[in-house]
């Protein structure tokens, strides 16, 4: 499933017609009618502070869902932003992650959680304790790749 967060709410709406509209004008996916929709609803039942309410989209194809997913950076620059919904510890984890390693470093793909690590390189997560791992890892590698600087800074190689 996923998730249109920044979508003005009216009154009477019609949520699947809403959201079709979007997926087919906006992120230009001709094929996301209404009736590619399983279920599509705002979440909660009321808007607060004048912000309005996520809506949840369950496709009734999976490559559909993906091609939307994928689609989601034709939204950059509007009002929209999309996520994956996820289950509440695995958006805790994200969250975690996002915190320790910055938000253009985390990403979420079919509700796995992905990281860059400074090093580089791309890992998945799945528990925390992978996320503790990783952050350990991580200042390890920094204190050690630390003290070769300081190191090579006292000794300069000479020719």
């Amino acid at each position: 499933m996923l998730l249109l967060h920044g979508v003005p709410e009216s009154n009477n709406e019609d949520v699947p017609q809403v959201v079709s509209k979007i997926l087919t004008e906006t992120l230009l996916v001709p094929d996301a009618s209404k009736d590619a929709l399983n279920r599509c609803h705002r979440m909660g039942s009321t808007a607060k502070n004048n912000k309005p309410r996520p809506i949840v989209i369950k496709f009734i194809d999976v490559a559909l869902r993906d091609r939307v997913w994928f689609k989601k950076t034709s939204l950059k620059g509007s009002d929209i932003t999309m996520s994956e919904f996820l289950i509440k510890s695995r958006r805790d984890l994200f969250l975690a992650a996002r915190e320790q390693f910055g938000i253009s470093k985390c990403w979420t793909s079919g509700g796995s959680i992905r990281i860059i690590t400074p090093g580089g390189s791309r890992v998945r997560v799945e528990t925390e304790a992978d996320l503790k791992d990783l952050i350990e890892s991580s200042k390890n590698q920094a204190a050690s790749s630390s003290k070769y600087e300081t190191r090579s800074k006292k000794h300069p190689k000479t020719k």
